[in-house]
Order: structure tokens, then sequence, then C-alpha cells
């Protein structure tokens, strides 16, 4: 009998336990136990629960305590009965659950980790949990048991996962096809039902589920040419035209309407946008050459007329393509608040799309690896064949149809919300009979009809247009027994072939679909009509060679098995020797989904686990070795065996019955019929594909890609299909010599951290765990928590196996050695690429312009893993750098200074006539404290070195003015003694004692520069006795505490410099301070902090420190290190005294010279960019040990935008973002602003990276406004030679007055060349168009000798032809301008691109960040005063040559 307790309800603040029980109310239970708790008249709501905690001092006694949003989510009333039972955890495991989350980055190594550590928990609806010490917050939001949806239950092993983002990237296409100005049924377009239907409900939906997703929405179209010839085309119009395989001209039209936008109502942002957009976007893209040309003063009368193709002939795959463009490059430009990609089509047509074969492997292939969601929304009606249908194209018409039923799409179809439930309208097609198109008065559109003389007279005489008729047929022709089998007497052959007569005719008539090679030649020979495509069938082969080539149907099947064997020998050798020969394909019937199967593969397994199991239901299941029950197989298969035996062939009979039966069956490998909702069945019926309604979970909460698969194969296709190789790794031999060379001790990695780090490494690459249901859990290690610092080393044996696509991994951990085994391909996928142009208008352009990318098919099997494994081993050392091919994830930031005052200004004036050229160039003083917070940011939050509290001139003996490094040394990190480095431990540990570092660093304290007794020192002071100064515990420079890989008495060299310009009246600026402790550096009494003598003194954030200031009775100095290995620890930076910004009239000066941003520092003897260790989890609350890499410029300058890249492969997302938003706070405290980075902020279309849906918009510099009618050059009365110099710091100047700063990053080869800027808020980027890019190169290449060689030889290759003229001229001009033109001079302008990776998180620091009304009023402003609106750019040229008229006429 149940026993019953009182309830009571307890707050968080109270417990964070969710239940709390009485140890002698359940004198049986023990920590994690399950209970269920549930009213005696509610049996049916039942509350799982885990025992977390006991508690003694509870009210009185049979009394539970639960939660207070547990009980009233549950309806569990407080002070009421509860049953309550203690439940057996196998009888409430949970099939698969669901978590969702928002704005974070959950990586697929997280997403495992945090599977792990909740196996054998209970779960129920909307619980919260954490993750990584809180910085990962999850949500459950469905469960399921035996395909029921339930309310709690407890995950196991075997539980799927599911981890549902509502925060990703979506991509929305909308089809703009021809029938998206047709009616349908219910006399709505179908734009309107696209649009006010179903993208209403999609952001109606988004809005109540609090999705925030980055949304990028596109329409786009395929404008089809009547002309026969490219000549008929004007030659402006050639550059973009593409021919399709019925020889017809066309161009692809896409126009982004929003780009990377996060709205809280989509619907009031984006609707009427698309409304407006259709009422004009059929005339301006059909007129759109028109126009152009007609600007242009080009006739028009040559252009051919265009029209918009149907749905089924538009360009979806390429459209496809261009997000995966996008979204294969996720780690590049990481976002730290979104997880997820998903790709939305939003099409007019039935699903059904005429595709290349080659762009169709090449995007099924890139679908599959990158794990992208594919959802296709069809707004008209079901049709009666299975869709999606792909179509193949082909050149040659007498070939037969080939089609295509892609799994890897998910397809819904939208009904609207006042259409009939259950309509009565059925689309049946019919053959035409009596009548023709031209009587349908419908244009001819590849559908032909068969005019009654060329159908015989029995066919016109037996075939009525007759529902019956139709599914007799259907019947006869796609029975599985007439499909295999040939007539055995002379009988069956004249009825079958009287029988084939009216088959093969009818079926030319309805569809090509359908086929039947036993008919004879003089039916075959018929025309065919279909209402897909116009093919004639396949004629008789010529050769006994052609049989290989031909389906099964055509073959004879009386021939011997000898003959057999040779067929299948031929087909072996030829695939062994690479030799592209036809696949295998039978007969397919579109409108018949339930008798067709197909293979289990890999690919369509990777996303099988997002489905909830179904109830287990007796089906009979296909394998491939299982035959058909005829008398006629098993006797072939006894002859089989028999002439094997025989013969004692060396032959895989396993391989040759697999071949027989899909000669047999007609089991294709070619064509791919599956859906999604079938994924979890193991037989693949295709029995309802096509279910009326849309997914909306998965547009709401898109999934992201399962971390488990359960497809493995087998061994015989390992060993048959796969070639594999091994190599073996020992953990604590490669950390210990790999310790030894650090300048800062870390603990090494144990070989089962190791094993655990690369098993998360391949999952964040897209493999995925194999599990199967059949392996008993206890036979592996339990992982309850992934890579625990405190690892003890288990000796058990653990194999865990990973595949992706056909890439299969098995890694094994042997005590101390893990063994890698690595399967892949005998038969790998061929590379392709495909070149595409098309034409596209971002938003704020005018027009549309040419673009180009390339759609390419990644070698997975090239990655290469042996050296990522060694750099998990070694964790992170610098033998092993990041490079480009190991795929690392990055995240680009720049440091700007804060400057409010102007940005305020305008923000006030959002809505009124205001100017946005009010920015005013700091002064000398606000950049003196750019510097000196620049430099403490460096110090204090890259480098983690905090400052004790100022030392005052009374200070005591204890008190020191030495810096702490935070959070620096972990304790588990505290060094101890291993063998193999005995010496080097011991020296460790006598030099640094174990004291706890605190982890609170003191804000703003200014650093320790006291005067001597307020007195300055002598003029002639000796440099011994200046250093001896500056090693004064009390007065002289502050030192950076002892901390592993720093000497004693290290100190800051801005520190000293600073020190000396205060205390040595000599001393004019800080340049002659340098000179003054260079010299002392070159006499040996200061030395870089690296041990190197030869390394300069430089100003700026670099470490030094004193070796004659060693007091006797210490430890003698750390053991120097070499040069690389301290670098490779500390960010040391250069830092450039304030300049003079250039005046106004600068560009009008006789001594010119170039921008500063074209001219290099003073030294660079270092390269431009620098990389050290970054401590991510700087907090310690990974629950594994994490590192990354800081790369970084070396010079800082004050009027220049720093950048600093967080690059990483073994750190949790929700960790780097916490680091990243801690910086972004701490820099706000000092006066900067830190801001996120695109990886190409311009996206030019010459690259491989770049963005094929992004480009810059040109504002041209209207000159003409300024040039007199006397002369028609601007700079007529200086040299030509000078004219270029002058405009571009014209520009620069315009630009600081709307509040940009030089932001020259060494990223992009020629754009490093070029002048690039960014906004004070972060919010856009410009670049000036120049032609001094030669000049500039002469002078900065040769000081990037030191740079990679790869990478400068590729940078000088680029240069050589920098595409950005060509570009921006077809863009503005449509045509490239000839090399004499006269008018080259009206291309000068700007490139202005948007900052799309600021997100509402940014606008903390600066309101106007990220702020679309402030970004639409600065552009609408710069547009205004560049093309001279109110004559403000005339009125600035006027002003500064009257300025400097009067400082020349001072002279």
């Amino acid at each position: 009998m149940m026993k019953t307790y009182k309830l009571t309800v307890h707050q968080k603040a109270f417990s964070s336990s969710e239940l709390i029980v009485n140890i002698k109310d359940f004198p049986k239970a023990v920590i994690g136990d399950i209970v269920e708790v549930y009213h005696s008249d509610s049996e049916q709501n039942k509350l799982l629960l885990q025992i977390m905690a006991f508690k003694d001092d509870l009210q009185s006694k049979d009394t539970i305590s639960i939660e207070h949003s547990v009980a009233s989510l549950f309806q569990l009333h407080a002070y009421s009965d509860v049953t309550v039972n203690i439940v057996s955890p196998e009888s409430v495991i949970l099939d698969s659950v669901e978590l969702t989350f928002r704005d974070q980055y959950l990586g697929r190594s997280e997403m495992w980790r945090l599977r792990n550590s909740m196996i054998d928990t209970c779960v129920y609806n909307n619980k919260k949990m954490e993750f990584c010490g809180g910085y990962t917050r999850v949500q459950v939001y469905q469960m399921w048991t035996k395909g029921k949806i339930v309310s709690c239950g407890v995950i196991s092993h075997n539980t799927k996962i599911v981890f549902r983002s509502a925060t990703s990237m979506v991509y929305i296409f909308l089809q703009m096809t021809s029938e998206m100005w047709e009616f349908n049924f219910l006399g709505d377009t179908y734009f309107e039902k696209s649009v006010d239907g179903f993208l209403f409900d999609l952001f109606e939906k988004w809005r109540y589920f609090g999705s925030n997703h980055e949304v990028t929405l596109v329409v786009f179209s395929r404008v089809f040419y009547k002309a026969n010839k490219l000549e008929e085309f004007p030659e402006a119009m050639r550059e973009c035209l593409q021919v399709d395989y019925k020889n017809r001209f066309y161009e692809d039209f896409y126009r982004v309407v929003i780009q990377n936008e996060r709205y809280e109502d989509w619907a009031a942002a984006s609707l009427m946008l698309l409304r407006r957009l259709y009422y004009t976007y059929k005339i301006d893209i059909l007129n759109h050459h028109h126009k152009v040309l007609q600007d242009s003063g080009v006739s028009i009368s040559s252009i051919p007329e265009g029209y918009l193709s149907h749905a089924s002939q538009g360009n979806f795959l390429e459209v496809l393509n261009m997000a995966l463009n996008v979204f294969e490059k996720h780690y590049i430009e990481r976002s730290l608040d979104r997880t997820g990609q998903l790709a939305i089509v939003i099409s007019p047509g039935m699903g059904e799309f005429y595709v290349d074969r080659q762009l169709t492997n090449i995007t099924k292939q890139r679908v599959m690896d990158n794990g992208v969601g594919i959802d296709l929304i069809c707004v008209g009606q079901e049709p009666l064949h299975a869709v999606p249908l792909f179509l193949f194209q082909n050149r040659d018409e007498s070939l037969r149809d080939d089609y295509s039923i892609p799994h890897w799409i998910n397809l819904s179809f939208y009904r609207s919300s006042h259409m009939p439930q259950r309509s009565t309208f059925v689309p049946r097609i019919k053959v035409p009979h009596q009548f023709s198109n031209i009587l349908l008065n419908r244009p001819k559109m590849g559908l032909r009809t068969v005019s009654s003389n060329s159908c015989s007279a029995s066919l016109r005489n037996t075939f009525t247009n007759s529902a019956k008729d139709y599914i007799k047929y259907d019947i006869g022709i796609f029975n599985k027994y007439h499909r295999t089998r040939m007539p055995s007497n002379s009988n069956d052959t004249q009825s079958l072939n009287k029988s084939n007569e009216i088959s093969a005719s009818i079926n030319n008539q309805i569809s090509t679909c359908s086929f039947d090679v036993n008919s004879d030649d003089s039916i075959s020979l018929s025309c065919s009509v279909s209402p897909l495509k116009q093919r004639s069938n396949t004629p008789p082969p010529k050769s006994q060679s052609e049989l290989i080539d031909l389906s099964p149907l055509h073959r004879n099947r009386s021939c011997s098995i000898d003959e057999s064997l040779k067929n299948y020998n031929k087909l072996e050798q030829d695939a062994k020797n690479n030799v592209r020969f036809a696949c295998i394909r039978g007969l397919i019937n579109p409108f018949d989904k339930s008798q067709y199967h197909v293979k289990l593969t890999s690919n369509r397994r990777r996303w099988s686990h997002i489905f909830p199991e179904k109830p287990t239901i007796r089906k009979k299941v296909y394998d491939n070795n299982e035959f058909n029950e005829s008398t006629e197989d098993l006797c072939e298969m006894e002859k089989i065996k028999k002439l094997i035996k025989k013969s004692k062939v060396n032959f895989n009979i396993i391989k040759y019955q697999q071949f027989r039966i899909e000669e047999k069956q007609n089991i294709t490998s070619s064509c791919e019929c599956l859906s999604d909702n079938e994924l979890t069945d193991m037989d693949f019926e295709l029995t309802d594909m096509c279910k009326p309604g849309v997914d909306w979970k998965s547009l709401v909460f898109p999934a992201c890609l399962p971390i488990t698969t359960d497809y493995f194969p087998d061994e015989v296709n390992l060993q048959s299909y796969y070639l594999f190789s091994n190599y073996n790794l020992l953990p604590d031999y490669v950390n210990a010599e790999v310790a030894l060379q650090r300048a800062v001790y870390r603990q090494p990695l144990s070989a089962l951290e190791v094993f655990y780090q690369m098993i998360c490494q391949r999952l964040s690459q897209g493999f995925q765990l194999v599990v199967s249901k059949d392996e008993n859990p206890e036979q592996k290690k339990k992982i309850n928590s992934i890579v625990m610092r405190s690892a003890v080393h288990d000796e058990r044996f653990i194999e865990m196996r990973l595949s992706i696509g056909k890439i299969v991994h098995t890694v094994t951990l042997f005590g101390s050695e893990i063994q890698v085994t690595r399967y892949r391909p005998r038969f790998p996928y061929a590379t392709f690429e495909i070149q595409y142009r098309y034409r596209f208008q971002a938003p704020d352009h005018s027009t549309y312009g040419i673009s180009w990318i390339s759609f390419i098919t990644e070698k997975l099997e090239n990655f290469n893993w042996n050296y990522m494994d060694h750099y998990l081993c070694a964790r992170g050392d610098m033998d092993y750098d990041l490079h480009e091919k190991l795929k690392y994830w990055r995240f680009r930031m720049y440091l700007l200074p804060l400057r409010h005052d102007a940005t305020k200004t305008i923000m006030s004036h959002l809505d009124d006539a205001f100017y946005c050229d009010i920015y005013k160039i700091p002064t000398m003083e606000e950049q003196v404290c750019f510097t000196n917070k620049f430099v403490k940011f460096i110090e204090t939050w890259i480098n983690r070195i905090k400052r004790s509290t100022t030392v005052s001139l009374k200070s005591s003996s204890d008190t020191s003015p030495y810096r702490d490094r935070v959070n620096s040394i972990r304790p588990s990190d505290k060094p101890r003694p291993r063998s193999g480095s005995n010496v080097y431990d011991k020296a460790i540990v006598s030099l640094f004692p174990e004291n706890p570092v605190q982890d609170e660093i003191i804000d703003n304290i200014e650093s320790p520069m006291n005067l001597i007794n307020s007195e300055l020192l002598k003029e002639n002071i000796s440099n011994a006795e200046l250093v001896e100064h500056l090693c004064n515990t009390q007065v002289g420079v502050g030192f950076v505490n002892r901390h592993m890989g720093l000497p004693q008495n290290t100190f800051v060299s801005n520190d000293a410099i600073t020190w000396l310009m205060n205390n040595l009246k000599t001393l004019n600026n800080r340049d002659e301070a340098v000179e003054r402790l260079q010299n002392i550096l070159c006499e040996g009494l200061i030395c870089h902090a690296s041990g190197d003598f030869s390394h300069p003194f430089i100003d700026g954030f670099y470490l030094y420190y004193f070796p004659s200031c060693e007091s006797p009775t210490d430890q003698p100095s750390f053991p120097t290190h070499d040069f690389q290995a301290f670098e490779n620890e500390w960010v040391e930076v250069e830092v450039k005294q304030p300049i003079n910004y250039p005046k106004s009239i600068d560009f009008l000066m006789n001594n010119l010279s170039l921008p500063e941003s074209l001219q290099y520092g003073s030294r660079r003897e270092v390269p431009w960019y620098k990389e050290a260790h970054l401590e991510m989890d700087v907090n310690s609350k990974s629950d594994r040990v994490e590192w990354g890499h800081a790369r970084y410029q070396s010079l800082y300058r004050c009027d220049q935008a720093y950048e600093i890249i967080a690059r990483w492969v073994a750190a949790s997302g929700s960790v780097v973002a916490d680091l990243v938003y801690n910086w972004a706070r701490k820099a706000q405290t000092g006066g900067f602003q830190l801001i996120p980075l695109p990886a190409d902020p311009f996206a030019l279309p010459y690259t491989l990276k770049s963005d094929p849906l992004r480009g810059p918009v040109f504002v041209p510099l209207n000159l003409e406004c300024i040039l007199t009618e006397e002369n028609n050059r601007l700079f007529h009365e200086y040299p030509e030679d000078s004219w270029l110099r002058r405009l571009l710091l014209f520009q620069e100047i315009i630009l600081y007055r709307f509040g940009f700063i030089i932001c020259n990053s060494k990223t992009n080869g020629n754009e490093s060349y070029h002048n690039q800027y960014i906004h004070l808020t972060g919010n856009v980027f410009v670049l000036i168009l120049s032609d001094l890019v030669e000049e500039a190169k002469e002078k900065n290449y040769s000081h990037d000798q030191v740079v990679n060689e790869s990478e400068a030889s590729r940078n000088q290759q680029e240069l050589l032809f920098s595409p950005h003229m060509e570009y921006i001229s077809r863009h503005v001009y449509h045509s490239l301008p000839k090399e004499n033109d006269p008018n080259i001079e009206k291309r000068v302008g700007f490139l202005w691109a948007w900052n799309h990776m600021v997100s509402r998180r940014w606008k903390s620091s600066n309101p106007a960040t990220g702020d679309e009304q402030f970004q639409n009023k600065l552009l609408e402003d710069f547009r205004y005063f560049c093309s001279n609106k109110d004559e403000r750019l005339s009125n600035f040229w006027k002003s500064c040559k009257e300025e400097h008229y009067a400082i020349k006429h001072q002279e």
C-alpha cells in the first residue's frame, strides 16, 4: 500500500534541491534514487524527482518538501496529501529528450559533455539546467518514451539528446517566379500566401516562443531571354549570361532585403518591405538592362525579351550553395551569442525542380558534411507523386529522365489558415487529347501533345481518359512481378507484348517516370508526352559492351553465371580505376511510395537521432542479404555457391550476392527517396512522404546536428570499401619534452584527458559518436564528467567510434597509450568546383551588381588529424601552431577609443535634420590618456597582472611595490614533482612557494611614479646610480610580482619611461627617455625578461628586469628560455606616442607626405601580428582544461583601431564568450569600446571566404561641384604626381569629420595597402579607393618578410591583379572603363560596409552601436555630404582653400 505524505514547498533561496526528504521517513533510500510524487486523485499527473539531499530538521514527520516552481508546474498543492513511491529508474527511462537554449554559442563538444553530465539524472518539462559553472544554460522542451510525449523521466546512456537553438543564423530565400503573380484556387496570389500567410505565421511563432534568430531575407529569380545566340545581346549584357541544358540564355538575380538583423517583431519589420518590393519587382527585373543601358546612352532596341522562369526551372540549388558558402565558414567569424544554421526556401511550386546532376551531388555532400538544416516550404498544391523531386537535366534528349528524391531536404506544404482543413479539390494530371496548348491559350513551356495519327488505332480504341484506366495502367506497369520476370512461354509472351503495346504508349503520354523496356521497337519509338519534361525512350544497346551501362531490365535474364561474373568483375574493375560509369538504375514510380526501399547509409542516418522513436510494429525489414523467396532465386544461389567452391575463386560472395540482388530487385543507389520522418525505420519505406502542414518546430527551434548516430559499416564493408591507417600517441612521453620548453609551467594532460580532448575535437569538426542499443553500457567506461582536472588514471580499455559521411575513426585508450584508426573510402567522392556568376543587390544599393563565387566540395579525408592530436596532447605548445587547414575557431575584435560627445548629440537628433560631420579631432591630452589606459588594459586584462595599492614614501617594510599575476596559476596548475623533469620541478617549487592568488583586481589605480623627496635627480647622474634609484622598493618603478616565467625585479617599459620623464628634467620627450634606457640596456644593467640581452628597449607594454638588483640571499634567477617561448606566454605591445592629426588644409600644403595610415611604425623589427598563449578559463568554470591563443597587433597608436583575435580549438564557446564579454566590460571602464569584426568586412568577391550575399555600398564623391570652368583638374596648381596623394588626404579629412578612425589590418593582402576606416561606434567600415597601392607596397612590403612566406606570396599574387577597381566599376557603371578614360576621376568615392557582427549585446558600451536608426542617419547624411547637397561639400572645399590662403598670406 502506498504511503501518503504531507507536501510542503520551499523557495530556491532556502535550498537549491528540488526535493527534500527526511532520512527517517525513507530509511532505505539513498542519494540518487528516483521518487514519483502525485495526488491520489490525479494519478495521470505524476512527478518524478531525484533525491539529492536529506534533511533531518523538517517541520514534522511524514513530510516532504518540493521547490515551489516545480510543484506549481505539476499542480501539486501545498499542505495537501501526496503519494510518494520510490521507482526503478529502468521503468521511467526516456527514449528522447529535446533541450532548447537561446543567445548562446553551444559547441558540439559542450553538447556531448552536457549530455554525459545528465546521464542517470531525472528531468521534467521546462527544467532549467546549467553547465560550465552556469555559463551554459539549457531548458527541457519535450520528452518521449515509446513514441509518446511524457512530462518527466530519467536519462540513460541510450537516451537521444536533441539540442534546439532559439538563436540561429537563418537565411530565408523567397523564390520570385512567374507563379508568384498567379492566383490559387482560393483567390490568393502565391505571393500573398507566401508572405501574408506563411511568413506572417512564422514570425508570430517566433515572437510567441521568444526566438531571437539572426536573419537574412533574400528574394531571387531566374530570368530567361528569348534569344538563340549570344550575338543578339548588347556587349554590356553578356558578362553575366549563362546557358542552360536547353541552350536557353538566362541570368540569376538576387536581392537582399534584410541582412543579418535581429528584430523582436519581424512581421512589422519585414512584411511591408516585401509588399512594396512585390509591386515593382517584376518590372525592375525584366527592365533592368533597359534602364542601365539607357542611362549609359546605349540603344535598347536590340535587347532580347526576358521572362521569369517557373518554379521548377529556378535557381534552387544555386541559392542553397550560396547559403552553404556562408555556413561552412562559421568558424572564421564565430559569433558568440548564436548556435545553429538553417536555410528556408519558400517556393510557389509543388516541390519539383530541374537540376544539374553535378550540382546536386555537390549540394548534397556539402549539406551532409556541414550538418545544415534545409527546409523547403511549398505554397503550391500538393502533387500526387513523391516530393521533393529532382529531375536531372540531360542535354541529350535521347536519354530517358532521371529522378532523385533528396532525403536531405525537409519539405513542408503550407496550408493557409482560412483554407478548408480537408479540401475536396484533388489535382489530377490528365492527358490533353483533342486540343493543344494553342487552344488552351497558354505558352509552350515544354509540354507537347501527341497528334492523333501518331498513336496506334488499338490505343485510341482501348484507352479512355478515365480514372479507372489510369489506375489499371499504374497497377500493371509498376507490378513487381512484371518488372523482375521475363515471359516463360510463347503464350505469355504474346499476351505480354499485347499489353505492353498499350502500356508503353500510355506510359509515354502520362509520365516518363514509368517506362517499360519489354515493349517492341515500334512502340518505343513513338513520340512521348510528359507533364514534367519531354524525352524519348532509351534505344536498345548497340553492342554487348553497353550492357553494363543499362538498367538490369534491359538485360537478358537467361545469361549464364559466368557472364554475370564477368559483368560484375568489369564493374568492380572500373570502380577501382576510378572510371566514371553509369549507376545501375531501376524503375522508380514517384506515384507509388510504398514499394520503394533504399539502402542504409551513414548520410541517411546522420539526422536520425533528432526524431523520437516510433512504437515498435512488426514490419518486414529488407536487408542486403535478403532474397526473393522464389525457387529460381534459391536455385541460382546454390549454383553460385557450387561454382565458387569448384573454381576456388578468391571472390567476395557477399558482395556478389548484393550485386545480384540489386539486379533482381532493382534496388537503386542513385535515387534517394527518403524523408526525415522515416529515418527511424530500418525499412525506409516512402509512406507518408508528403504530409500536409508545416514542421513549425524545425523553423522555430532549428535542431543542431545530433552528436550521436547509429550507423557503422560492418566488417565486410570496412575491408572491402575502406582504406585504413593508424597511429599511436603516448601523451606522457610527449608532455615530458614539451614542458621543459615552456616559459610558464602548466600541468600536463593525462592520457585520459587527452583521449577525451580528441573525442571532443572530432565532434566539433562534425563527427558523430556511433552508439548502439545492443551495447551494454557496463562494458565501457561510464563517463559522468569529462576531462576532470583531478583525473585518476584508469587502466581500463575505452574505445569510441566516430563517423562523418564515409570517414570513420576508432579512438582507443589502452592505459597510457592512445591508438587512432582512421578509415577513409577506397573510392572517395570526386572534388568538384563550379563557377557561378550572378547579379545581386544588397541593402542600401541602388542597382544590381555583378558578382561571382565558387561552389567547392571539401575533401574531409585530407584533414590532418595526426597533427591535431599532437597539438591537443602538447596543450597548444608552440611547436604545433594553429594553421588555416585545422579549421580553428576565431573571434576578431577592435579596441576603439570611446568618444561619446558627438555620438550622443547625433543620437538626440535622429528625427531632426541634423548634420553628422561634427566629430572633432582629439587633443594631445586625450591621446595621452588613451595611450596610458591602453597599457593598463593590456597589463590588467590581457596579461592578467594587477597593481597593488600605491606605495607611499613612509611605507613599512612589509609593504610590497610588486604587482601580482591574476588567475594565472590555477590550483591544478601548481607545480608538483613529475617523472622525467625532477630537476626542473625542484627549481620551480623552490623559487615559487605555493601562495594563493587573489581573484580581485583593483581598478583605476595609478602607477606608483613617485618622486624622490619631491626633487628631481641630478642632470649628470650615471646609469648605475639611475638603476639604483629605479630599483628602490619604495619610490622606484613598480615591479611585477614574482611569477612563474618571469625573473625577479621585472617592470614594464612604459612605467620606466614615465618615471624618468618625471624625475629627470634633462629629458624633453619620451624618445630621449627610450634612448637613455637603451644605453642602460647596452651596459647590461637592464635586460628583457626573456633573458635576451640583444632585445632593444621599446616603449609600451614590454617586460624588462634589472639583473644587478637581485638580492644575494635570493635564489638564482629563473632559468632563461629562448625568446620565442617567452613571447608565446606574454602579450607585449609597442606603443607609439600621440601624433598630430592631419589638419583640414594638409592636402593643400606644398610639402606633402603619405597619410599616416600608409606609413609604417618607427620600430618594425617585429611582425605586424604576434601570437601568445591565452588562458581561456580564467575562473576555472569548465569541467576540462581549456586554452586558446591570442593574435594581436604588435603596435598601438591612439589614432587607430587596435585588433585582437582570439583563436581556439580546445575551449568551450560559453567560456570564450565570458572572457570576451569581460574584456568588453573592462575596456569600457578604461575609456575604450571592444567591437566584434567580420572576417572579411567588405566581402569583395575575389576570395573563397567572401560572403556571396554581402557587398559594400559605393558612395561616390561629387568632385564636379568643386571644379572650376577654367580648370577641369582638382589640383591643377600642384605637380601631377601628387594629385592622388592630395585626393586621398582630402577624403581622409572628410572621414575624420564623420567620426571614422584608421584600421589597417594585414589580413586580406591587397586590402592592407588601402585605407580602411571604422566608425567610432563600430557600426560601419569605409574603404577609400586609391591607386596608391603600388607606392605603398614598395614602402611596406619589404618589412613584412618576417610574416609567413606562403601568406606573403599569396598576397603578392593578389596584388598583381587587384579586382577592386574592376568590381567597383562594374558595380557602379556596369562595364569596365577603358584605360585612358578621361573621366577616370568619376570613380572617386568610398566603399561603405556595415558591421553585421554587432548585436544588441554590444550596445551596453555605446547606445549607438547596433542602432539601426543611427546607422541609417549616418549613411544618409554621408551621402548628402558627398553628393554636395545643400552645397556642403563645395562650402567645405572653399573653407579649406580660404584657410590655406590665409596661412600662406601670413607667411
